[in-house]
């Protein structure tokens, strides 16, 4: 890198992934999202934190509805914190899917790296489908550091390492069949 300073860290978190990996593999989901986002920056600067989320239908649950909108608000009041919210749709088969949230996670990434937001990428997700957007798009734009939680199992590893301040397994577990080539583990 030539004598480039990577100081400036942005989190991007895709909530619906960690939630659910979270749930199903940990037990609990009672993470501190202000205190993992700077664990994972480490000693750099925490720019921002962008958190990508779809609220639940109240049809589906008053008290579920209300506690999920108690915790986006929680979440608001956080320093250098990002809330975007997608949606739920039914599909044809009649289950429930996230709109807006992939996309919307990409093209902040994108449009922050473009304008010199940050050194340094967190993404956050088990989603392995953000591979390409790290692979192909963002080293090209700039020289930077991103650490992507390819494998649910190495996502919630990491971030409960994070989070506990132990060390993590490695990044882009081989279950999950998507590396990335070239990409640096720069954020510990």
């Amino acid at each position: 890198m030539g004598g480039l300073t990577l100081k400036r860290v942005m989190v991007f978190i895709d909530g619906g992934n960690l939630y659910h990996g979270l749930r199903d593999f940990v037990g609990r989901t009672d993470v501190d999202l202000g205190k993992l986002a700077q664990k994972l920056a480490g000693d750099r600067e925490l720019v921002r934190t962008h958190y990508y989320n779809c609220p639940v239908r109240r049809e589906d649950g008053e008290d579920r509805y209300r506690r999920q909108q108690k915790f986006f608000d929680a979440l608001r009041n956080l320093p250098d914190f990002e809330i975007m919210l997608g949606h739920l749709q039914q599909d044809r088969s009649g289950a429930l899917v996230e709109k807006g949230v992939d996309v919307s996670l990409a093209v902040d990434m994108l449009s922050r790296a473009y304008k010199d937001h940050y050194d340094i990428a967190v993404l956050v997700s088990g989603n392995g489908d953000f591979a390409r957007v790290v692979q192909e798009v963002l080293p090209q734009i700039r020289s930077l550091c991103f650490r992507l939680f390819c494998d649910s199992l190495v996502l919630l590893s990491t971030c409960w390492a994070a989070y506990c301040g132990t060390r993590p397994m490695a990044v882009c577990g081989a279950r999950s069949g998507r590396h990335i080539r070239g990409a640096r583990g720069c954020v510990r």
